[in-house]
């Protein structure tokens, strides 16, 4: 015999309940019919026949009532049903205790119930009913369950909803499940569709659903799959995946000369904005034959009728058949990135270009000298002849984007890693400090203004103005982490990654070598805009790449340059001797900067126009600068893709400079802090090759 404790609270409680007084005793009214309960209630029996408490078996008190009375004189027996030999029900007496809440005293009585016991399940979780039948007719059923020494059955899979276009087709569905083969498969169709999918098991967790074509343009249709696993002897478990097929809708595709140079087999999807308008950002030039064709196909990317065609009075033509003249495409300006969009229903189009904020604007573009220079291929590149010295104009706010030049040695910098205050004293004129820059010698046009100007890769970039001072030592990649993408200014995606000199080493100094390096790490290539003009990029990798070879057809006798350095690998090794040499601007040489600088004679015709600007630092502030009393001014350009390093501690990018004024040599790195230096920009036309 079991003792159950209960205290007076929840005696009262389940008085109330089994009473149904309340609401009903202020009227008068009682419920007649005759009531069975159990407590405690009825508890979960574990594999080896324990109750989920620990108990040998489950014994509760067994109350009956009837109207506003409990009755304890009523006859009543208890039998389980449907559970064969594993089940064993007992009438018994139950020993209650419990608390009087005014005297404190404990009382205890004897009272009608019923012990429940069962044995080990060693199969699959199973239920049990035991009926409490009452002298008067009334049977009340009560549920138990008892766990198995088997699990219970389960299916799960990492598809949660799956999509179809109208076409239709087939999706497999990896699934998985502790019961072997599924046992079935059902669909239920949401209202106003029925049987388009069926389909296909393999019997090993996997099933492949079929969907039929759907020619409704109006409306999507939606169905729910389910996988049932397991029976009602074994357990079950069900799984509901949901499943839309999108409305028939028309999908075209952008290709042409104009178009990225695509053909049809290439072309660009088109994304839709709404009902008739779809748009597509790509790059735009103008073709060699000036009928900048602009084109798209409808439904595939095979070649058929009818077709559409941009014309340039901002209209779209449709081509109906081969006799159909072609329209002349849009006038382009600058080719580079555009937002098209297009209204096929009213045959109207518009564009806008994608480009940088802060960039400089196509008016500024005249004042600078521009060259042109051909590479290995017999390709042509269009470099401007100076340094970027775009500060963002008028309108740009406290900080312009970058600084001017400043003479001097270490002139201010930053101990801590975060500066708190902006310190002035180390701030040029422009950017609301005292330190004055290098001027012309008409005393009024800075340096900076003809020669280029120091840019944090932030403010080249992003276009994020800062005064060539970044906030913090350490920054992340302003384009993003490694592992995602962006379109470059040219349309190409570029995957960002961290690249080192060790990892382009390991190729060949050839153009063959090259070409892998291309394919494998193609932010080598990247065009990146910046706070370059529309239509231009900060100078890649390849680009100086290019350069190096057109210094490299040179040749003088007294700075002999490798082909093998006109090479990412040769480039990687440190130093491409003599280069410096030939893209030094005649300035370099005046007394007033560097006396004693390498300067081939060509490179007055050759015109790169490369002036000692040095750097800006965090740490130890302008340095290498061009001033009357070094001999060792030196030029950075910035590179802006990822380095070696990228970490919470330190983030480095890639470098083009020259060690000192006195060698004739050019170097590349991988390891200039991002956070920590300001360095030059060059701009080169973009080029699609």
């Amino acid at each position: 015999m079991k003792k159950i404790y209960i205290s007076t609270i929840l005696l009262l409680v389940f008085l109330l309940a089994v009473s149904c007084a309340g609401d009903k005793e202020d009227v008068g009214i009682y419920d007649e019919t005759t009531r069975v309960s159990l407590y405690p209630v009825p508890v979960e029996f574990n594999a080896d026949g324990t109750t989920a408490n620990g108990e040998d078996s489950y014994t509760a008190v067994v109350t009956i009532a009837s109207g506003s009375t409990t009755k304890s004189d009523i006859d009543w027996t208890a039998e389980a049903d449907s559970a064969g030999s594993w089940v064993t029900v007992t009438k018994t007496s139950v020993t209650s205790s419990f608390r009087d809440t005014y005297s404190d005293d404990i009382y205890e009585t004897d009272e009608h119930g019923i012990d429940v016991k069962v044995s080990e399940n060693t199969g699959y979780r199973r239920k049990f009913t035991v009926n409490v039948k009452v002298s008067d007719g009334t049977t009340v059923p009560f549920s138990f369950t008892q766990l198995g020494a088997l699990a219970d059955a389960s299916v799960s899979s990492d598809t949660k909803d799956i999509e179809y276009m109208a076409v239709g087709g087939d999706y497999d569905i990896v699934y998985d499940t502790n019961m072997g083969e599924a046992y079935g498969f059902s669909v239920t169709y949401d209202e106003g569709s029925s049987d388009w999918l069926s389909w296909k098991s393999d019997g090993s967790g996997k099933v492949t659903l079929t969907a039929s074509q759907w020619t409704n343009s109006e409306s999507s249709r939606t169905a729910t799959f389910t996988i049932t696993v397991g029976t009602a002897t074994t357990s079950e478990a069900t799984l509901d995946i949901t499943v839309t097929q999108l409305a028939m809708d028309k999908y075209y595709y952008m290709y042409g000369g104009a178009g990225n140079g695509l053909d049809i087999g290439s072309s660009i999807q088109m994304d839709k904005v709404s009902s008739g308008i779809y748009t597509a950002e790509t790059y735009f030039m103008n073709t060699a034959d000036g009928k900048n064709d602009i084109n798209f196909n409808v439904g595939s990317r095979i070649a058929g009728y009818p077709y559409y065609a941009l014309a340039k009075d901002g209209v779209v033509k449709k081509i109906s058949s081969a006799s159909d003249e072609l329209p002349l495409g849009p006038v382009i300006d600058v080719d580079g990135l555009r937002l098209l969009t297009v209204d096929f229903d009213n045959l109207t189009w518009s564009w806008a270009r994608v480009t940088n904020t802060n960039c400089l604007p196509d008016d500024e573009l005249s004042s600078y000298p521009v060259k042109n220079y051909v590479n290995r291929d017999g390709k042509t590149r269009t470099w401007m002849a100076a340094g970027l010295h775009w500060n963002g104009g008028s309108s740009i706010g406290t900080y312009k984007l970058g600084s001017g030049l400043v003479p001097g040695t270490k002139t201010g910098g930053y101990t801590e890693t975060t500066y708190s205050v902006r310190n002035s004293a180390y701030d040029t004129e422009e950017n609301g400090g005292s330190l004055v820059e290098s001027m012309m010698s008409d005393g009024i046009t800075t340096v900076a203004s003809q020669y280029g100007r120091l840019y944090t890769l932030d403010e080249a970039v992003g276009g994020m103005p800062e005064g060539a001072l970044c906030p913090s030592k350490v920054r992340p990649y302003c384009l993003g982490e490694p592992g995602i993408s962006y379109l470059d200014a040219v349309g190409n995606k570029i995957p960002i990654e961290t690249l080192s000199a060790a990892t382009l080493n390991t190729y060949a100094q050839t153009a063959d070598g090259d070409a892998e390096i291309e394919t494998k790490y193609p932010e080598v290539a990247a065009q990146i805009q910046g706070i370059c003009p529309y239509g231009w990029h900060i100078a890649s990798m390849q680009d100086w790449k290019d350069l190096i070879y057109s210094v490299y057809s040179l040749q003088e006798a007294a700075y002999p340059v490798n082909e093998s350095e006109a090479t990412y690998s040769g480039m990687a090794t440190g130093t491409s001797s003599n280069v410096a040499a030939y893209l030094r601007a005649a300035e370099w040489l005046n007394n007033e900067y560097n006396p004693g600088a390498s300067r081939a004679t060509s490179a007055d015709s050759f015109g790169f126009g490369m002036f000692p600007q040095g750097w800006r630092l965090y740490a130890s502030g302008y340095d290498y600068g061009a001033n009357a009393t070094s001999n060792n001014c030196r030029y950075y350009a910035l590179i802006p893709i990822l380095g070696k390093t990228y970490s919470s501690t330190k983030t480095t990018q890639w470098r083009f400079y020259t060690k000192s004024s006195t060698t004739a040599d050019m170097c590349l790195n991988d390891s200039f802090d991002i956070g920590n230096a300001a360095g030059a920009i060059r701009c080169v036309k973009n080029h699609k090759d």
